[in-house]
């Protein structure tokens, strides 16, 4: 039997507050379940790096550099920039308090959201195949990390979990744990590694899609044409721009007061 953590909100009564989930998808991608926050996360760090890698010759090793390349290695001349995929974080409470005084919970404390995470964290196909190891040893199978959605508001993100650590900080008289605080690191799935899977395809081309949208409604963020203008042209034609479909133009700085007393 489920049961709701969601808290009571007092302050917030006429007017529904949007919680993250986790929508996990099975190893077949067939099937779907969703761990809805009980409270949103603070903070999102969310991290996208990238390394220049000088060009290697056909052997695969880095070609060797005259005095004057040398000279312009700083300037990564000959070389190429690689991208890692966008990493997020952020940490997760769980609390089964309410829970516990409202008769709802049973003994089990926070221990289905811990499993639910748990098991994402173990991988889809994680299992020992003892029918094909050596007799008295066991084999165990690759894993493959399990596909999930992270859902934050509008956004939508494709990710598989890289790390996560919970800390238990309190316990019911039967050492059941009631709250804990998750902290979860992610990495976004891009086109090149979501071969398989299309939900997860849509989400991402949907995220991009959506990024494009709402970069065009930031201040300054419509295009303009720059084309043969010099850099100092270029400068003042863009930050002069109207705003993006706002209809309203950049307002002009209103000349500063004049110092001291106004003479008469």
């Amino acid at each position: 039997m489920t049961r709701s953590l969601q808290p009571v909100l007092a302050s917030f009564d006429k007017q529904r507050l949007e919680r993250g989930a986790l929508i996990i998808l099975s190893g077949d991608r067939t099937k779907a379940r969703a761990l809805t926050f009980q409270y949103n996360p603070e903070s999102v760090t969310r991290t996208r790096q990238g390394a220049w890698e000088y060009r290697k010759n056909g052997q695969g090793k880095e070609q060797a550099l005259s005095a004057a390349e040398q000279k312009l290695q700083d300037s990564f001349r000959g070389a190429g920039f690689f991208v890692k995929a966008e990493t997020i974080a952020f940490k997760l409470v769980f609390d089964a308090t309410e829970a516990i005084l409202s008769g709802q919970d049973a003994g089990k404390g926070i221990l289905p959201e811990l499993s639910q995470l748990e098991l994402v964290a173990f991988g889809s196909d994680a299992r020992v195949d003892r029918s094909a190891a050596p007799a008295g040893q066991n084999r165990l199978n690759p894993i493959f990390p399990t596909e999930l959605l992270l859902v934050l508001g509008l956004r939508r993100f494709p990710v598989i979990l890289t790390q996560m650590t919970i800390t238990e900080k309190r316990f019911d008289p039967a050492l059941v744990p009631i709250r804990a605080e998750i902290d979860l690191a992610m990495r976004v799935l891009e086109p090149l590694e979501t071969t398989e899977t299309s939900v997860i395809w849509q989400a991402f081309e949907e995220l991009q899609r959506n990024r494009g949208t709402w970069r065009d409604a930031a201040e300054g963020g419509g295009e303009t044409s720059v084309a043969g203008q010099s850099i100092g042209a270029m400068v003042t034609a863009v930050l002069k721009a109207p705003i993006a479909d706002a209809g309203i133009a950049r307002p002009v700085a209103e000349p500063p007061a004049p110092y001291g007393p106004e003479s008469t």
